[in-house]
C-alpha cells in the first residue's frame, strides 16, 4: 500500500486504534503500529525485522499517509504480500482509504 488517508482523526488516536485491533487478533506481539509526530513506521518483528515508514501530512479533517520507505527481511520476502494486505485490511477495517497512485 503506497498512501492511504483517514478522516475524522488524528494519527495518534489512528494508531492506537491500529494496536487494539491488532492485539485483539492475537498479532500485536508481531505486528506493531507507531506514530513518532512526523511517521507512521508499520513493524514486523519475526524471525527479524521488516518495516514500512509512512510520511504524515495533514488534511482537513484527517491526515494522509504516503510511503516513505519499505524495509523487509530476509526470511520475510515470501511474506510480503501477506504483510502488506494485513496492514491493507486494518487500515480499511478502521476507517481509512486507500489511495490510488
Amino acid at each position: 500500500m503506497q498512501s492511504f488517508e483517514v478522516r475524522n482523526e488524528s494519527c495518534g488516536s489512528f494508531v492506537g486504534r491500529c494496536n487494539e485491533a491488532i492485539s485483539d487478533k492475537d498479532a500485536g506481539h508481531v505486528l506493531t503500529v507507531a506514530f513518532d509526530g512526523a511517521q507512521l513506521v508499520v513493524s514486523f518483528n519475526y524471525l527479524g525485522r521488516s518495516t514500512l515508514c509512512y510520511e504524515i501530512t495533514p488534511i482537513p479533517n484527517g491526515f494522509r499517509a504516503d510511503l516513505l520507505r519499505k524495509k523487509i527481511s530476509t526470511l520475510h520476502a515470501p511474506f510480503r504480500k501477506a504483510f502488506d494486505e494485513r496492514f491493507e485490511k486494518v487500515v480499511q477495517d478502521l476507517g481509512g482509504q486507500l489511495v490510488e497512485q
